[in-house]
């Protein structure tokens, strides 16, 4: 439970840092290559979903490209999720390359976006041994691709909602099976300014 309030805490003091950024990206014209957002995840797997049914975690974007409105049309994202029970562990840290496709052209706007990820996914838990035949707490990682498809809502001044669904190759264990990385998240983050 501790590494969970410490994450929230960390996730908390970073959206609070730039929060005035985000604010002042309309009074200026400049607009920041960052974004940042607080993402609830629910994972698909029934390994992951033993561990907790909705994992807290973070986001951060690069812009790599913008409209004339200076809004992200292409971006660049990684991520951290993680959670533990005494069963096991797991975590995963997402990078990506996304495009954003909107509809309207106004501040305010729904939009579709779509991407490919490597998803850097580790595993933790209790099975056998195939070398001794014995129970026993092994570690499983992998890097995994797969793809993104989502949806949301920009509400202005620089803030966003969006459901998004991760697709990804299953993570191959030691011990046999596999543990499923696939999952729906919510994000609210902010596009910043300097």
């Amino acid at each position: 439970m501790k590494p969970k309030i410490i994450a929230a805490a960390a996730v908390a003091a970073v959206v609070a840092t730039f929060a005035s950024g985000a604010l002042a990206q309309f009074e200026s014209t400049d607009t920041s290559p960052l974004g940042v957002g607080i993402t609830i995840f629910r994972p698909s797997g029934t390994e992951l979903k033993d561990l907790n049914d909705n994992w807290l975690g973070a986001t951060l974007q690069l812009h790599a490209k913008r409209d004339e409105l200076g809004r992200p049309t292409a971006l660049f994202s990684l991520g951290w999720f993680a959670a533990d029970k005494t069963g096991g562990r797991a975590s995963f840290v997402p990078v990506g390359f996304t495009m954003v496709k909107r509809f309207g052209v106004g501040e305010t706007c729904w939009y579709v976006s779509g991407g490919l990820d490597v998803f850097f996914a580790h595993f933790e838990g209790v099975g056998l041994d195939p070398a001794s035949f014995q129970y026993a707490w092994m570690s499983d990682n992998g890097t995994k691709f797969g793809y993104n498809l989502a949806f949301g809502r920009e509400f202005g001044a620089g803030w966003f909602v969006e459901a998004k669904r991760d697709s990804i190759a299953k993570l191959s264990l030691k011990s046999g099976g596999s543990v499923d990385f696939s999952g729906w998240s919510i994000t609210i983050g902010s596009r910043l300014a300097y």
